[in-house]
């Protein structure tokens, strides 16, 4: 019983580290605090349930089109809801718009889709108790991810590209960095990672 609780509370912990670093990602290269992370991370669930389920895609190739799903609506959510606000002088305009897009999305996938649960299905269909999926899968997300993002931000000149833009933004384009091409990547990754959480649950 302890053991499932903890496993529980483990597993549940990395997939909210999975939308902080979402918000992180989208962050560091804009100043901007979008709260259209979780909202992302939401559709990825259901877009991977339907494209899953209803479409009768197979599993993987299912999962690859929700992730690539989720780096388009990134890409969306910068065009849209903080590029705008970047050009406003009046940049804490950020809170009304991210906001808005991300109740936008959610009041479209309520129409669309109703607000019931939709199941996700099963990665990889092994294990029971302790060892089913829903526990340690969630887990080994969060840690590749982080590894992955470490990996890219130290050891890649993209990922030393978006450090330079989060450190000074002015400095950077000044050496001649596309801070507007970085952006739209950083938001494109924030995309990908955000639909890991619910299809690793």
């Amino acid at each position: 019983m302890l053991v499932s609780i903890v496993s529980y509370g483990l597993a549940l912990g990395a997939v909210y580290a999975l939308i902080g670093v979402t918000y992180n990602v989208m962050f560091a290269a804009s100043r901007v605090f979008s709260f259209t992370a979780g909202t992302v991370g939401m559709l990825g669930g259901v877009l991977g349930s339907l494209i899953i389920v209803r479409w009768g895609m197979p599993v993987w190739l299912g999962f690859l089109a929700t992730l690539a799903a989720g780096a388009v609506l990134g890409i969306i959510t910068e065009v849209v809801a903080v590029r705008p606000v970047l050009k406003s002088l009046e940049q804490h305009l950020y809170v009304l718009s991210t906001l808005a897009f991300a109740l936008m999305i959610q009041q479209l996938t309520a129409i669309e889709w109703s607000t019931e649960p939709q199941p996700f299905p099963r990665l990889l269909p092994i294990g029971s108790g302790v060892f089913d999926q829903q526990f340690w899968l969630p887990m080994l997300a969060c840690a590749v991810t982080i590894l992955g993002l470490e990996f890219t931000y130290r050891r890649t000149l993209l990922g030393r590209a978006f450090l330079a833009i989060a450190e000074d933004n002015y400095s950077a384009r000044a050496l001649g960095l596309p801070e507007k091409g970085l952006r739209i990547a950083s938001y494109a990754l924030a995309g990908v990672i955000a639909p890991v959480s619910p299809a690793a649950r």
